[in-house]
């Protein structure tokens, strides 16, 4: 097989493998702390599609959403919490918090891992940013929050493994092409 046939074959393989570019998750214990400061809430950037966290007594997470798309769209909050016997709240307005319960949409009790869902919907004339908190009461619940909508700014896909395979094979067979 000559080079030219060899190196599409790699091409076409190389895309075949390889992956498509996925949204990321944002765990609380990996990534960073979540604000706990309404005033100063985590900026989430656009492509996290998936938040992991826990929330306890005396503690609060405030988020950020700059870049949701305008509309209508529905962010999903799940909390589990083992033999739990507290509650929290869920927060959620479109401009900045001005007090620790600002924008209050929810109460949550959450028990024995159950899990306790709860939307976050926007309206028609929904424009970013939205700001959303939890607000933990007492007892803790760790949390799931599903912000699908959270698109990835068109600069930032990232390459799949496969096409980082194909190009340094590409580039393996010209150096070796040069050399012979």
């Amino acid at each position: 097989m000559d080079l030219r046939r060899f190196s599409a074959a790699a091409a076409v393989a190389g895309l075949a493998l390889a992956g498509s570019a996925q949204a990321a998750t944002y765990n609380e214990s990996t990534d960073g702390d979540v604000s706990n400061a309404f005033g100063a809430p985590t900026a989430i950037p656009a492509g996290i599609d998936l938040i992991t966290g826990t929330i306890f007594g005396g503690d609060s997470d405030y988020f950020v959403f700059p870049d949701l798309p305008d509309g209508v769209q529905t962010l999903t909050v799940t909390f589990t919490a083992p033999n739990f016997d507290g509650s929290l709240n869920v927060l959620a307005k479109d401009s900045p918090f001005t007090g620790a319960f600002d924008g209050f949409l929810a109460s949550a009790n959450p028990q024995n891992n159950v899990p306790l869902v709860i939307n976050i919907p926007t309206t028609a004339g929904f424009t970013a940013p939205l700001y959303v908190g939890f607000v933990g009461n007492s007892g803790s619940a760790s949390y799931s929050f599903a912000v699908p909508s959270n698109p990835a700014a068109s600069g930032d896909v990232p390459l799949p493994a496969g096409g980082l395979l194909l190009v340094s094979g590409i580039l393996l067979l010209g150096s070796r092409r040069r050399r012979g």
